[in-house]
């Protein structure tokens, strides 16, 4: 069910529609007249909405353009899409085709993986949630960024007096929301981490869960600065598999079937240097062993946004190694996966 009607996700963006909104917009200024209220109030908003707060412009071309980028992508995190030919003919900025390649990259990522993603992959152990709920405090307002299928945010939300759970992807966010409907105090917001459009200090922890190395770490540290009150909290968590006999054989399995080539990023306790100054965090590790039978092993494993997709030629083959390794190491039915979950957490006060 989860999975149905998401050929729908993937329609080409109608620019006709989007230059017909600009144009209206326009047409409501020049109807309603510069000063007049409800002007002031549609370029405050289009001022926030594209970035540009502290400066007074009209609706200029280099303004249309910007107002254009934003709305190309939210179109995507709605899971619309757009070809790069199209991308350099309607958008001449280099800054803004930047940030929509992001966009489209951030949105292309696990495409028809959330479910397995959500079923297979580690969640969080009590004692971290514990900590972050001993930090930010009961009843505290979280923003749980690059929130995914929800899987730490549908076990924050049992404290939390209200939780923003924030998912560029269209495709796991149909799982997060699904997962939340029933949980009231849960708000799903179709946003990136460089612009989550919540509300400026308005709350008291960030977390972040296996998602901060996709961020652009400049724009994301000065988001959270925005939203975060003066004395809140920020959690960097990861789940580290080791400590495996088979470690090495997984990784090699992984390296050779990538779809794409691997990128060298910084390490975790760089980005946490860099979000919170160097060392002035805290890092705590928590056992998250895990014992599985072949079909969530191979899932986590081709839950990867770099694996190849089930039932393709590479697809068949990657999981017959996989199964290969499974048979070799499990105990019974069963797999033993060492994982240990990685927190670094602090405030980010003095970061720019």
């Amino acid at each position: 069910m989860l999975s149905a009607g998401a050929k729908r996700l993937r329609q080409p963006i109608d620019m006709m529609k989007l230059y017909g909104s600009i144009d209206a917009v326009k047409e409501v200024l020049e109807g309603f007249g510069e000063d007049s209220t409800i002007a002031r109030s549609l370029m405050d908003g289009i001022r926030a909405c594209i970035g540009k707060e502290e400066e007074t412009f009209q609706l200029d071309t280099a303004c249309r353009e910007a107002l254009l980028a934003e709305a190309i992508i939210h179109r995507l995190q709605q899971g619309d899409t757009l070809t790069e030919s199209e991308l350099e003919k309607v958008i001449r900025d280099e800054a803004l085709r930047t940030r929509v390649r992001k966009c489209k990259r951030d949105c292309a990522l696990f495409v028809d993986k959330q479910q397995v993603y959500d079923d297979c992959r580690p969640g969080y152990p009590a004692a971290a949630v514990e900590l972050i709920c001993a930090r930010a405090g009961r009843d505290a307002v979280v923003a749980d960024i690059g929130s995914g299928t929800g899987k730490l945010a549908v076990l924050l939300a049992a404290t939390a007096s209200s939780l923003w759970a924030v998912e560029p992807n269209a495709y796991m966010r149909r799982v997060l929301t699904l997962r939340t409907e029933k949980m009231p105090q849960v708000r799903v917001v179709a946003a990136s981490a460089e612009r989550t459009h919540l509300p400026d200090g308005s709350v008291d922890a960030i977390t972040v869960a296996e998602a901060y190395h996709w961020f652009d770490n400049d724009e994301a540290r000065r988001e959270f600065r925005r939203i975060l009150k003066p004395d809140g909290y920020v959690f960097l968590l990861w789940n580290h598999f080791g400590g495996n006999p088979y470690d090495e054989q997984m990784r090699d399995i992984a390296r050779r079937y990538r779809t794409y080539p691997e990128q060298k990023g910084r390490t975790e306790a760089q980005l946490a240097d860099d979000t919170f100054g160097p060392g002035a965090w805290e890092k705590v590790t928590f056992d998250n062993t895990m014992r599985q039978p072949f079909e969530r092993f191979y899932g986590g494993m081709t839950s990867a946004s770099y694996a190849p997709q089930p039932g393709t030629v590479a697809g068949k083959a990657f999981k017959k190694e996989v199964q290969e390794l499974f048979e070799q190491y499990a105990e019974g039915d069963r797999l033993v996966t060492h994982v240990t979950a990685v927190c670094y957490f602090g405030q980010m006060k003095g970061r720019a």
